[in-house]
């Protein structure tokens, strides 16, 4: 399995006693949507490796508290420590209405309510509290739009398009 087929869930933050028990922080929104998963791909080593869970018991916030099996000592779990945790992209909860996941929506097109199609996302950039669509636009610019509640009018997935308000001037910035 291709790390691109993958999502990012979380990583094991520290052991927990000395039978193997471990810390997991899962870096996901609805931490709610997770309580139930078997097992998981841990990267340790540049490699994935899948590792099922004997039990998993959430904790607070986004922590939970694990036995994976086939860890059975301090050791075992303390290598694991600060590994990566990734599920199949195929895992994630479907969401609706203007809620995306980042790589669902590379290709899709940028339209403007006031200048028409903008071009098509090339990537998210990832800014703490400002994200920002990377769009290529027709003319070849690459243009910067914030990703926010303000921005984002609506998400229509049938026809990858994604519609916005663009704050006015933003591409003169780009564009002149």
């Amino acid at each position: 399995m291709n790390k691109e087929d993958l999502f990012y869930l979380g990583k094991i933050t520290k052991i927990v006693g000395y039978k193997g028990e471990i810390a997991i922080f899962m870096d996901v929104d609805s931490p709610e949507n997770y309580f139930n998963i078997k097992s998981l791909l841990v990267e340790t080593k540049n490699t994935l490796v899948p590792f099922y869970f004997d039990w998993i018991q959430f904790r607070k916030d986004r922590h939970f508290k694990a036995k994976l099996i086939g860890v059975d000592t301090e050791e075992q779990s303390l290598a694991l420590v600060n590994s990566e945790l990734y599920l199949p992209i195929n895992q994630l909860p479907k969401l609706e209405g203007n809620k995306f996941y980042f790589h669902e929506i590379i290709g899709f097109k940028l339209v403007g309510e006031n200048e028409g199609e903008i071009g098509l996302i090339k990537r998210v950039i990832d800014l703490p509290d400002n994200p920002l669509f990377e769009v290529l636009n027709n003319s070849g610019a690459e243009i910067l739009v914030p990703m926010n509640d303000n921005v984002i009018q609506r998400v229509d997935r049938d026809a990858k398009t994604i519609f916005v308000i663009l704050p006015e001037g933003l591409l003169d910035l780009y564009l002149s």
